[in-house]
């Protein structure tokens, strides 16, 4: 198995396993727009929630402009509030990303960081949400480029708490 496939293994099991033994969660999809695109970008996450701190994994993928490309794997940890109809949050994230610079370009795979602040519209109900978030992710690895790799990204979608 490659390296990304362990690294979701892993988060996976960070999401599912205090999701089962809490039996509180959250699974959600959104969909949004990043820069310097501006191109489509999307991620999705399952999170185990411990009243305001959550953790879990999460994919996604950026378009960059110019057929350049950013895939991420990874594990999401998240701190917010718990109770209202708004709630505010702010995330960090650790990942492998596949950085595609442009559109005839090897991928390049690297060790990458976000950093988000985002809120939650909550139906408390029915548990269903919807969340924006605005990330800023960047590498951590040098691959001896002389700049370094970052985009930011807006995105918003549905979210389902149990």
């Amino acid at each position: 198995m490659t390296r990304a496939w362990w690294v979701a293994a892993v988060c996976l099991g960070f999401g599912v396993v205090p999701a089962a033994a809490q039996q509180t969660g959250s699974v959600g999809i959104q969909r949004g727009l990043s820069a310097p695109g501006p191109a489509l970008a999307g991620t999705a996450n399952l999170l185990a929630e411990f009243g305001s701190f959550s953790i879990g994994p999460e994919v996604g993928v950026s378009g960059l402009g110019d057929g350049a490309k950013a895939w991420h794997v990874g594990g999401a940890f998240g701190l917010g509030a718990s109770a209202g109809r708004i709630r505010p949050h702010g995330a960090v994230a650790v990942a492998r990303y596949s950085w595609k610079v442009c559109g005839d370009c090897a991928s390049l795979g690297l060790l990458g960081i976000s950093l988000g602040a985002g809120a939650s519209l909550v139906r408390p109900p029915s548990g269903l949400s919807l969340e924006t978030e605005l990330r800023w992710h960047r590498q951590l690895q040098r691959v001896g480029a002389s700049e370094t790799m970052s985009f930011v990204t807006v995105t918003l979608g549905p979210t389902l708490r149990w």
